[in-house]
């Protein structure tokens, strides 16, 4: 323990020890922090784009389900799928 300006006694924090465990764990943490930082910075600095893509297999099952909804509605429900959506 030390004393702290106000004469109390301050705790000592794990780090603040001469523990060369607690030094060891202190400067990982710190790289940690700045490596942390510096990731962060360089995520911020690309700039989102707005442009989505669509997969080939994606819009491919699209199309294919688009056909058999539209066939669905046709053959069981005698309905034009393009005549009941508003």
């Amino acid at each position: 323990m030390t004393t702290s300006d106000s004469g109390r006694a301050a705790p000592l924090g794990p780090f603040a020890t001469g523990d060369p465990v607690a030094r060891l764990l202190a400067k990982n943490l710190e790289s940690q922090k700045k490596e942390s930082l510096q990731n962060m910075a360089s995520f911020r600095a690309k700039p989102l784009t707005d442009m989505r893509t669509v997969a080939a297999k994606t819009e491919s099952e699209r199309v294919r389900l688009r056909d058999a909804w539209t066939l669905y509605f046709a053959e069981v429900h005698q309905l034009n799928a393009n005549e009941i959506w508003i």
